[in-house]
Protein backbone atom coordinates (compact mmCIF):
# COMPACT_ATOMS: atom_id res chain seq x y z
CA UNK A 1 0.00 0.00 0.00
CA UNK A 2 1.43 3.37 -1.01
CA UNK A 3 1.47 5.94 1.78
CA UNK A 4 -0.05 9.40 1.45
CA UNK A 5 3.45 10.86 1.85
CA UNK A 6 4.66 9.02 -1.25
CA UNK A 7 1.54 10.12 -3.15
CA UNK A 8 2.40 13.69 -2.17
CA UNK A 9 5.78 13.37 -3.90
CA UNK A 10 4.17 11.61 -6.86
CA UNK A 11 1.79 14.50 -7.43
CA UNK A 12 4.59 17.04 -7.04
CA UNK A 13 6.65 15.08 -9.59
CA UNK A 14 3.66 14.94 -11.95
CA UNK A 15 3.23 18.71 -11.66
CA UNK A 16 6.92 19.22 -12.49
CA UNK A 17 6.67 16.92 -15.52
CA UNK A 18 3.38 18.14 -16.94
CA UNK A 19 2.43 21.23 -14.91
CA UNK A 20 -1.14 21.16 -16.18
CA UNK A 21 -3.74 23.20 -14.33
CA UNK A 22 -6.19 20.28 -14.16
CA UNK A 23 -3.52 18.09 -12.54
CA UNK A 24 -2.81 20.78 -9.98
CA UNK A 25 -6.50 21.11 -9.15
CA UNK A 26 -6.88 17.34 -8.97
CA UNK A 27 -3.91 17.01 -6.62
CA UNK A 28 -5.22 19.77 -4.38
CA UNK A 29 -8.65 18.13 -4.22
CA UNK A 30 -7.11 14.71 -3.53
CA UNK A 31 -5.33 16.00 -0.45
CA UNK A 32 -8.13 18.33 0.65
CA UNK A 33 -9.11 15.99 3.47
CA UNK A 34 -5.51 15.57 4.63
CA UNK A 35 -5.27 17.95 7.57
CA UNK A 36 -1.69 17.13 8.51
CA UNK A 37 0.62 20.07 9.05
CA UNK A 38 4.09 19.42 7.67
CA UNK A 39 7.25 21.31 8.50
CA UNK A 40 10.36 21.60 6.34
CA UNK A 41 12.09 18.76 8.28
CA UNK A 42 9.00 16.59 7.58
CA UNK A 43 9.27 17.27 3.84
CA UNK A 44 13.01 16.63 3.85
CA UNK A 45 12.47 13.30 5.63
CA UNK A 46 9.82 12.26 3.08
CA UNK A 47 12.12 13.24 0.20
CA UNK A 48 15.17 11.50 1.65
CA UNK A 49 13.23 8.25 1.86
CA UNK A 50 12.86 8.21 -1.95
CA UNK A 51 15.46 6.96 -4.46
CA UNK A 52 17.54 9.88 -5.74
CA UNK A 53 16.73 11.11 -9.26
CA UNK A 54 16.46 14.30 -11.28
CA UNK A 55 13.04 14.85 -9.69
CA UNK A 56 14.15 14.47 -6.09
CA UNK A 57 16.90 16.99 -6.77
CA UNK A 58 14.42 19.46 -8.24
CA UNK A 59 11.87 18.89 -5.47
CA UNK A 60 14.68 19.43 -2.97
CA UNK A 61 15.38 22.77 -4.60
CA UNK A 62 11.71 23.65 -4.21
CA UNK A 63 11.74 22.64 -0.54
CA UNK A 64 14.71 24.94 -0.05
CA UNK A 65 12.73 27.83 -1.55
CA UNK A 66 9.69 26.97 0.57
CA UNK A 67 11.88 26.92 3.68
CA UNK A 68 12.62 30.61 3.23
CA UNK A 69 8.90 31.31 3.36
CA UNK A 70 7.86 28.94 6.14
CA UNK A 71 10.99 29.29 8.31
CA UNK A 72 9.95 27.19 11.35
CA UNK A 73 6.21 27.20 10.61
CA UNK A 74 4.14 24.32 9.22
CA UNK A 75 1.79 24.14 6.24
CA UNK A 76 -1.07 21.82 5.33
CA UNK A 77 -0.61 19.21 2.61
CA UNK A 78 -3.09 20.87 0.17
CA UNK A 79 -1.30 24.20 0.62
CA UNK A 80 2.05 22.53 -0.07
CA UNK A 81 0.74 20.93 -3.28
CA UNK A 82 -0.69 24.28 -4.39
CA UNK A 83 2.59 26.04 -3.57
CA UNK A 84 4.63 23.52 -5.58
CA UNK A 85 2.30 23.99 -8.55
CA UNK A 86 2.93 27.74 -8.54
CA UNK A 87 6.65 27.28 -7.90
CA UNK A 88 6.99 24.77 -10.76
CA UNK A 89 5.25 27.17 -13.13
CA UNK A 90 7.65 29.96 -12.14
CA UNK A 91 10.66 27.63 -12.28
CA UNK A 92 9.88 26.73 -15.90
CA UNK A 93 10.21 30.43 -16.73
CA UNK A 94 13.65 30.75 -15.16
CA UNK A 95 16.57 30.55 -17.56
CA UNK A 96 19.02 27.96 -16.25
CA UNK A 97 20.51 27.23 -19.63
CA UNK A 98 18.92 26.64 -23.03
CA UNK A 99 15.22 25.77 -22.83
CA UNK A 100 13.82 24.56 -26.16
CA UNK A 101 10.02 24.67 -26.52
CA UNK A 102 7.26 25.48 -28.98
CA UNK A 103 5.58 28.87 -29.06
CA UNK A 104 2.38 27.22 -27.85
CA UNK A 105 4.12 25.80 -24.77
CA UNK A 106 5.70 29.19 -24.05
CA UNK A 107 2.35 30.95 -23.59
CA UNK A 108 2.20 32.69 -20.22
CA UNK A 109 5.98 32.43 -19.67
CA UNK A 110 8.66 35.10 -19.95
CA UNK A 111 12.43 34.87 -20.40
CA UNK A 112 15.30 37.33 -20.37
CA UNK A 113 16.58 36.18 -23.75
CA UNK A 114 14.51 34.57 -26.51
CA UNK A 115 15.60 33.19 -29.90
CA UNK A 116 12.90 32.28 -32.42
CA UNK A 117 13.88 29.65 -34.96
CA UNK A 118 12.81 29.84 -38.57
CA UNK A 119 10.52 27.44 -40.38
CA UNK A 120 6.79 27.01 -40.77
CA UNK A 121 5.73 30.55 -39.84
CA UNK A 122 4.11 31.00 -43.26
CA UNK A 123 1.92 27.89 -42.95
CA UNK A 124 -1.14 27.66 -40.65
CA UNK A 125 -1.82 24.35 -38.96
CA UNK A 126 -4.81 22.24 -39.92
CA UNK A 127 -8.07 23.97 -38.98
CA UNK A 128 -6.42 27.36 -38.34
CA UNK A 129 -7.21 30.59 -40.15
CA UNK A 130 -4.58 32.22 -42.35
CA UNK A 131 -3.63 34.79 -39.68
CA UNK A 132 -2.97 32.20 -36.93
CA UNK A 133 0.81 31.96 -37.59
CA UNK A 134 1.15 35.75 -37.24
CA UNK A 135 -0.65 35.70 -33.87
CA UNK A 136 1.51 32.81 -32.67
CA UNK A 137 4.67 34.62 -33.79
CA UNK A 138 3.54 37.62 -31.75
CA UNK A 139 3.18 35.33 -28.73
CA UNK A 140 6.74 34.05 -29.29
CA UNK A 141 8.15 37.58 -29.64
CA UNK A 142 6.50 38.89 -26.50
CA UNK A 143 8.05 36.17 -24.32
CA UNK A 144 11.32 38.19 -24.30
CA UNK A 145 12.12 40.58 -21.46
CA UNK A 146 15.57 41.82 -22.55
CA UNK A 147 16.68 40.54 -25.96
CA UNK A 148 14.93 38.93 -28.92
CA UNK A 149 16.76 37.11 -31.72
CA UNK A 150 14.90 35.99 -34.85
CA UNK A 151 16.74 33.48 -37.03
CA UNK A 152 15.91 33.10 -40.70
CA UNK A 153 17.39 31.58 -43.82
CA UNK A 154 16.33 34.12 -46.43
CA UNK A 155 13.28 36.42 -46.23
CA UNK A 156 11.17 36.05 -43.07
CA UNK A 157 7.40 35.68 -43.18
CA UNK A 158 6.80 38.56 -40.76
CA UNK A 159 10.07 40.40 -40.02
CA UNK A 160 10.99 42.73 -42.87
CA UNK A 161 14.32 44.56 -43.50
CA UNK A 162 12.59 47.95 -43.07
CA UNK A 163 11.57 47.05 -39.50
CA UNK A 164 13.56 48.26 -36.50
CA UNK A 165 15.88 45.27 -36.67
CA UNK A 166 19.63 45.01 -36.11
CA UNK A 167 20.63 42.52 -38.82
CA UNK A 168 23.51 40.06 -38.51
CA UNK A 169 24.66 37.55 -41.15
CA UNK A 170 26.21 34.38 -39.78
CA UNK A 171 27.55 31.20 -41.32
CA UNK A 172 27.08 28.19 -39.01
CA UNK A 173 30.12 25.98 -38.53
CA UNK A 174 28.52 22.55 -38.71
CA UNK A 175 31.81 20.82 -37.85
CA UNK A 176 31.76 22.53 -34.44
CA UNK A 177 28.30 21.10 -33.69
CA UNK A 178 28.69 17.32 -33.71
CA UNK A 179 25.37 16.92 -31.91
CA UNK A 180 23.42 19.51 -33.90
CA UNK A 181 21.21 16.81 -35.43
CA UNK A 182 19.82 15.40 -32.18
CA UNK A 183 16.11 15.58 -31.37
CA UNK A 184 14.88 15.15 -27.81
CA UNK A 185 11.50 13.69 -26.88
CA UNK A 186 10.84 14.88 -23.29
CA UNK A 187 8.86 12.87 -20.74
CA UNK A 188 5.13 13.39 -21.15
CA UNK A 189 2.21 11.29 -19.82
CA UNK A 190 0.53 11.75 -23.20
CA UNK A 191 3.46 9.94 -24.79
CA UNK A 192 2.64 6.57 -23.20
CA UNK A 193 -0.31 4.25 -22.79
CA UNK A 194 -1.20 4.96 -19.16
CA UNK A 195 -3.08 1.69 -18.60
CA UNK A 196 -0.33 -0.60 -19.98
CA UNK A 197 0.80 -2.04 -16.63
CA UNK A 198 -2.78 -2.29 -15.37
CA UNK A 199 -3.64 -4.81 -18.08
CA UNK A 200 -0.68 -7.09 -17.40
CA UNK A 201 -1.49 -10.40 -15.77
CA UNK A 202 -0.04 -11.28 -12.41
CA UNK A 203 3.41 -12.82 -12.75
CA UNK A 204 4.26 -11.28 -16.11
CA UNK A 205 7.96 -10.27 -16.29
CA UNK A 206 7.10 -6.69 -17.28
CA UNK A 207 5.41 -6.07 -13.92
CA UNK A 208 8.61 -6.93 -12.05
CA UNK A 209 10.66 -4.92 -14.55
CA UNK A 210 8.48 -1.84 -14.04
CA UNK A 211 8.67 -2.22 -10.25
CA UNK A 212 12.47 -2.43 -10.44
CA UNK A 213 12.88 0.51 -12.84
CA UNK A 214 14.48 3.70 -11.53
CA UNK A 215 14.88 7.15 -13.07
CA UNK A 216 18.08 7.24 -15.09
CA UNK A 217 17.93 3.58 -16.16
CA UNK A 218 18.75 3.17 -19.87
CA UNK A 219 15.92 2.15 -22.20
CA UNK A 220 15.52 1.14 -25.83
CA UNK A 221 12.84 2.09 -28.35
CA UNK A 222 11.65 -0.86 -30.44
CA UNK A 223 8.82 -1.13 -32.95
CA UNK A 224 6.16 -3.78 -32.31
CA UNK A 225 3.79 -3.95 -35.27
CA UNK A 226 2.14 -0.54 -35.62
CA UNK A 227 3.12 0.52 -32.09
CA UNK A 228 6.35 1.35 -30.27
CA UNK A 229 7.51 -0.10 -26.97
CA UNK A 230 10.09 0.92 -24.38
CA UNK A 231 12.39 -1.92 -23.25
CA UNK A 232 14.93 -2.07 -20.44
CA UNK A 233 18.49 -3.36 -20.84
CA UNK A 234 17.26 -6.93 -20.25
CA UNK A 235 14.75 -6.74 -23.10
CA UNK A 236 11.66 -6.48 -20.87
CA UNK A 237 8.84 -4.12 -21.78
CA UNK A 238 8.49 -1.09 -19.50
CA UNK A 239 5.91 0.89 -21.46
CA UNK A 240 3.93 0.97 -24.66
CA UNK A 241 3.77 4.31 -26.42
CA UNK A 242 0.51 5.91 -27.48
CA UNK A 243 -0.93 5.32 -30.95
CA UNK A 244 -0.15 8.93 -31.85
CA UNK A 245 3.59 8.46 -31.30
CA UNK A 246 5.94 7.90 -34.23
CA UNK A 247 9.58 8.96 -34.51
CA UNK A 248 9.90 11.96 -36.86
CA UNK A 249 10.67 10.91 -40.41
CA UNK A 250 14.37 10.62 -41.10
CA UNK A 251 15.39 9.97 -37.48
CA UNK A 252 16.80 6.92 -35.69
CA UNK A 253 16.82 6.09 -32.00
CA UNK A 254 20.11 7.02 -30.32
CA UNK A 255 19.52 6.56 -26.60
CA UNK A 256 16.90 6.89 -23.90
CA UNK A 257 16.36 6.65 -20.18
CA UNK A 258 13.63 6.37 -17.58
CA UNK A 259 12.80 10.01 -16.82
CA UNK A 260 10.03 9.52 -14.24
CA UNK A 261 7.80 6.84 -12.74
CA UNK A 262 4.25 7.83 -11.88
CA UNK A 263 1.84 6.02 -9.58
CA UNK A 264 -1.45 5.96 -11.46
CA UNK A 265 -4.75 5.14 -9.78
CA UNK A 266 -8.04 3.85 -11.10
CA UNK A 267 -9.81 7.16 -10.34
CA UNK A 268 -7.17 9.15 -12.22
CA UNK A 269 -8.64 8.00 -15.55
CA UNK A 270 -12.02 8.44 -17.20
CA UNK A 271 -14.85 7.16 -15.02
CA UNK A 272 -16.54 5.38 -17.92
CA UNK A 273 -13.61 2.91 -18.08
CA UNK A 274 -13.34 2.21 -14.33
CA UNK A 275 -15.32 -1.04 -14.61
CA UNK A 276 -12.73 -2.42 -17.03
CA UNK A 277 -9.80 -1.94 -14.67
CA UNK A 278 -8.63 -4.77 -12.40
CA UNK A 279 -6.16 -2.84 -10.23
CA UNK A 280 -6.59 0.09 -7.91
CA UNK A 281 -3.11 1.49 -8.65
CA UNK A 282 -0.13 0.77 -10.90
CA UNK A 283 3.11 2.38 -12.07
CA UNK A 284 3.65 4.24 -15.34
CA UNK A 285 7.15 4.62 -16.78
CA UNK A 286 7.81 7.91 -18.61
CA UNK A 287 10.84 7.77 -20.94
CA UNK A 288 13.02 10.52 -22.31
CA UNK A 289 14.22 9.69 -25.83
CA UNK A 290 17.04 11.07 -27.95
CA UNK A 291 16.73 10.66 -31.72
CA UNK A 292 19.35 11.35 -34.36
CA UNK A 293 18.68 12.70 -37.82
CA UNK A 294 20.08 10.54 -40.59
CA UNK A 295 22.27 12.20 -43.20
Amino acid sequence: MISASVYLLVFIQYILVHNAENILLFAASYFRGDYRLLTIPDLVAILNAQPQSRWTNLIGEGIGTLARELVEKAASVPDIVQWFGEWARDARGEQRGLLLMTAHRAKGLEFDHVAILNGGWDRPSRGEDADAPRRLFYVAMTRARSTLTVLTDGPHAFVQPVDAVLSRRVTPDASALPRACLRYVPPDPRLVELSFAERLRRGEPSLAAIAAARPGDPVHLIRDGDRWRIYNAQGQTLARLSRAFAPPEGTTFLRGEVAAILNWRREDGDEEYHHLLRREAWEVVLPELVLETRD
